[in-house]
């Protein structure tokens, strides 16, 4: 069964919803619902379980007062209650990728903070994100309406509380403790917990393409797609010294719902960093269900006209390159295009892929003049296995007559694809939790030569 289903704090209704919903007042209420969801799950924490875990979120906002002393407030309406407290603090708890920002436009007058946690002395309204904005507007509001002045504001993450939660769940015993990885594992599930690697589960999903709703799988994805933002963010800081001989930027695939993978990686630009991620090289990580590759990837005509520059004008360096790399592979895909933009059918060339240390970089460049004389009889096989059905869309679907007759007037000749790299299967990668980052930094750091040498 799913992890999510075996969740207490989990129900159906939960979504991470795509960027472009929150434009909209409709998708705004969802994601409200959801903001509401993880803060009832926080209070329930602290109101079943013994003092030791609300103890350990205080010590986060620095408060040493005993935890017994404090009660709790879900949708506080009344705007008199917190006013005389001595201690009055506006907590925002927000996700690491939260944008805080002003909203000129926000014009509620009454705003209700998502919960209180009060004292005697003490009162902590708290306003909580997990994916839409934090508004400067709807602090201020807040502060307003139920404390007054003299407030102190705060900013607290749902992974800093993760991370405390995690360490304290070890400590912990029975219910407690149960309750405890619960919430934190609900945090992970809705991807707003500190990363701490990847799970076989989340490369599973990949291959539930038409097996469930397209609404779930998307979801996921986008689950997914958000541990990979903080996986990349880990990777980007540890690589910069690595990558210094070009500046360069993450980039991370947009969430396709008929697409059985998907991508991270980091490009190179000269001073413009808007420039297409492909333009040159650049260092790919493909997610599949059951593996993940690392490659240096060259996938457009400019890109592609690099490495084959390099393979002919350095040749002996490349090949000095590659023959150190233990276990890594070239791979030479041909590409064949069923409709405008980045829409082909991929496949290898024949003979590939080749290990390192078994072949030349002439001999590279002689094989792909082979496979170019050939094209037109590999075209013809290819399109006859996409007429037939062999070979279907990525989505499972059979290709209409229109694309069939972009495929067969577009292609005069071949377009082709580099990468060299490495695979790595699935249980290899989440038995390193969040060393993950330690080890691709380490494989990247063996890529740098290559990546210099074809960037020079």
């Amino acid at each position: 069964m799913d992890p999510k289903y075996k969740n207490i704090f989990w129900h159906q209704g939960v979504k991470v919803f795509e960027d472009q919903i929150l434009k909209g007042r409709t998708g705004q209420i969802k994601v409200a619902h959801l903001e509401n969801d993880v803060t009832k799950a926080l209070l329930n924490l602290f109101d079943h379980c013994g003092p030791a875990v609300l103890k350990s979120f205080l010590q986060i906002l620095h408060i040493k007062q005993a935890p017994g002393a404090f009660n709790f407030d879900f949708q506080v309406s009344d705007t008199n209650a917190y006013r005389r407290h001595p201690k009055r603090i506006m907590l925002a708890i927000i996700s690491a990728d939260t944008q805080e920002k002003s909203g000129k436009s926000y014009s509620v007058t009454k705003t209700i903070p998502d919960a209180c946690i009060f004292s005697n002395d003490t009162a902590i309204l708290i306003e909580s994100k997990t994916q839409s904005p934090l508004i400067e507007e709807q602090i201020k509001s807040q502060i307003n309406q139920f404390f007054g002045t003299a407030t102190k504001e705060r900013r607290i993450t749902w992974e800093d509380i993760s991370e405390k939660f995690r360490i304290l769940s070890g400590k912990l015993k029975g219910l407690d403790a149960f309750l405890v990885e619960q919430f934190c594992d609900f945090l992970e599930l809705i991807g707003i917990a500190k990363f701490s690697g990847f799970s076989e589960m989340d490369f599973s999903m990949l291959g539930s393409l038409g097996k469930i709703p397209d609404e779930d799988y998307a979801d996921s994805k986008r689950l997914f797609h958000r541990k990979i933002s903080k996986f990349m963010k880990l990777l980007k800081t540890e690589i910069k010294p690595v990558l210094s001989f070009k500046n360069f930027d993450t980039y991370i695939s947009r969430v396709p719902t008929q697409a059985i993978e998907t991508h991270s990686g980091f490009y190179f630009y000269d001073k413009n960093p808007k420039i297409h991620v492909n333009h040159y090289p650049n260092i790919n990580i493909i997610y599949f269900e059951y593996s993940m590759e690392l490659t240096l990837n060259a996938e457009i005509q400019h890109s592609v006209k690099r490495i084959m520059s390099c393979l002919k004008n350095k040749g002996d360096k490349v090949d000095a390159a590659v023959k150190k790399q233990s276990g890594l592979k070239l791979f030479v895909y041909y590409k064949l295009q069923y409709r405008p933009l980045s829409n082909f059918i991929w496949d290898l060339i024949p003979g590939f892929p080749k290990d390192a240390g078994t072949f030349q970089a002439k001999e590279i460049l002689e094989e792909i003049e082979v496979f170019k004389k050939q094209w037109d009889n590999f075209k013809s096989t290819v399109l006859y296995q996409m007429e037939s059905g062999r070979i279907k869309h990525s989505s499972g679907r059979l290709f209409n007559e229109t694309e069939l007759s972009y495929a067969r007037t577009k292609n005069p000749k071949p377009n082709y694809a580099f990468r060299f790299g490495w695979q790595y299967p699935v249980d290899q990668i989440s038995i390193k939790k969040k060393k993950i980052v330690q080890f691709f930094k380490q494989e990247i750091v063996k890529l740098k030569p290559l990546a210099e040498l074809i960037m020079s």
